[in-house]
C-alpha cells in the first residue's frame, strides 16, 4: 500500500494544496484497499496467491480496479524493491 488518503491527510491537502499536490495524486483511499480485498476474495485462483506478499497497485491492474476519481495508484516496487519470494518448503 502506498500513502493512505485519510480524512486527516485530506485536511492537510486542503491547507497546503500546492505543496502536497504530487502526494495527493498517488494517495490511496481506504475504499481502494477494500475493493482489492473483495476482488481477491472472489478470485477463483486465490489459492495460487497464498503466502505471497502482494502489491495493491499491481492487483488493481490485474483486476481492473481504479480508485476514487478513476485514479490508478502506482506500484512502489521500483522504489521499495520487490517483495520477498516465498519459501517452497512446506512444513506439516
Amino acid at each position: 500500500m502506498g500513502i493512505l488518503l485519510t480524512e486527516r491527510l485530506r485536511g492537510a491537502f486542503a491547507r497546503h494544496p500546492d505543496a502536497l499536490a504530487k502526494t495527493a495524486e498517488h494517495a490511496e483511499t481506504p475504499q481502494f484497499t477494500g475493493y482489492l480485498i473483495d476482488a481477491l476474495y472472489r478470485d477463483p485462483q486465490l489459492e495460487a496467491l497464498s503466502g505471497q506478499t502482494l502489491i495493491g497497485a499491481e492487483l488493481a491492474d490485474r483486476y481492473g480496479i481504479t480508485d476514487e476519481g478513476g485514479r490508478r495508484p502506482p506500484s512502489h516496487r521500483a522504489l521499495m524493491g520487490s517483495p520477498r519470494t516465498p519459501s517452497t518448503v512446506v512444513i506439516r
